[in-house]
């Protein structure tokens, strides 16, 4: 197996060189696109490999090489980590007709306080398809160039994006969409390979809908305060909405990884949504060992436009107390390779659930105070 080692989140490409004796070369795989080509005798070919994370962890695939004297499979792997920049993918995002989710999108400097260092200065950004749209975040026309320029050791926001429902493939019924994939491009004086968000957006009917996308609370520690995100929300549909939903139980392990799958949307019962994993008492959900999500409104009126709906609240001192998730047999290794449940940190990853909308959650928890922490929240 062809290992490509372990690459930041929105960072790429990472190219490898791998030299075959084939005849025709194609790629059938979503990591890798591959020229047609065609080899003389004794001739030999190389082509590139190229991996943009989509989320932390682990991934594999297969490159299916098409020959004239057959079809050969080569194994390829490798190991998302987060990015330096404060850049996320936003993957599965679930995008109402009738409505535009608008997240910041905003990047960290890594680089620390010294006369050595600094400004990162972006220079241009851009989106790869027409359905996801970049704006100034003041909504301005024009900006001065020191808009984008981020000081060492800060973040600042570049863009709002302006993410549309997208349109169905060629040839796909609207009623069933498949995800759509577009990528924002950031060009800015920094050396290395390219700075590239991956949207991974799928349409959906019209109805509630929230922000921000995912909620991230960075690295923490179990003595840390518990953080709390505020979630605003709208209705693109011209009927009242019920909200309701909870959080999903955070599944911790020892090494970074993706949330479990997303659950269901609600199904309606007689106008009211009805959820599978909390349930709510005075507008407050309950905990989910260490993740709360508490409404501030029962309900959405038609076609109203993002407020204030909800407070999602992560409480480090639970989550570092929970340990290990027990049901997974590849952290129970991955605990025992790290020293037990006193290793240094534990990444955590679950689910806010709120009406139809589905945000991921992480975060990595240390035992102690931690001093740094960065959050990302779009």
């Amino acid at each position: 197996m062809r290992t490509v080692g372990r690459w930041p989140l929105c960072q790429g490409p990472l190219a490898g060189s791998l030299a075959m004796w084939l005849a025709v070369c194609v790629g059938l795989t979503g990591l890798v696109p591959v020229v047609l080509q065609t080899l003389a005798c004794g001739a030999n070919t190389s082509f590139s490999v190229v991996y943009l994370g989509r989320r932390e962890g682990p991934v594999s695939a297969h490159l299916y090489i098409h020959t004239s004297l057959g079809v050969h499979k080569y194994p390829v792997s490798a190991v998302g980590v987060a990015s330096e920049w404060g850049l996320w993918p936003l993957v599965g995002v679930r995008v109402p007709h009738n409505a535009t989710l608008t997240p910041l999108l905003t990047l960290h400097n890594p680089t620390p306080h010294t006369v050595q260092c600094r400004d990162v200065q972006v220079q241009e950004i851009y989106s790869s398809v027409g359905w996801l749209g970049l704006q100034l975040p003041g909504g301005a026309a024009t900006a001065p160039r020191a808009l984008w320029a981020v000081p060492p050791h800060s973040s600042r926001a570049l863009v709002r994006l302006r993410l549309a429902a997208p349109p169905p493939l060629p040839g796909k019924p609207r009623d069933a969409p498949d995800p759509r994939a577009a990528y924002i491009r950031i060009k800015a004086n920094v050396t290395g390979p390219p700075l590239v968000v991956v949207v991974e957006a799928l349409a959906a009917p019209p109805g509630a809908h929230a922000q921000p996308l995912q909620l991230r609370a960075g690295t923490r520690g179990a003595q840390d305060p518990p953080y709390k995100f505020e979630i605003t929300m709208g209705n693109s549909e011209g009927a009242w909405q019920a909200v309701a939903g909870g959080a999903l139980p955070p599944r911790c392990r020892a090494a970074p990884h993706a949330p479990p799958p997303p659950p269901p949307a609600p199904r309606l019962h007689n106008g009211a949504a009805a959820h599978a994993h909390t349930h709510t008492h005075n507008g407050a959900a309950e905990s989910a060992e260490g993740a709360q999500l508490t409404f501030l409104r029962t309900q959405l009126e038609p076609h109203q436009q993002p407020e204030p709906a909800a407070e999602f609240t992560l409480d480090f001192a639970k989550l570092w107390a929970r340990g290990i998730s027990p049901d997974d047999e590849e952290a129970e290794q991955s605990e025992d390779d790290e020293g037990g449940a006193g290793g240094a940190e534990r990444w955590c990853a679950g689910w806010c659930c709120a009406a139809a909308a589905r945000c991921p959650t992480a975060c990595a928890c240390c035992p102690a105070r931690c001093g740094c922490p960065h959050t990302y929240s779009e």
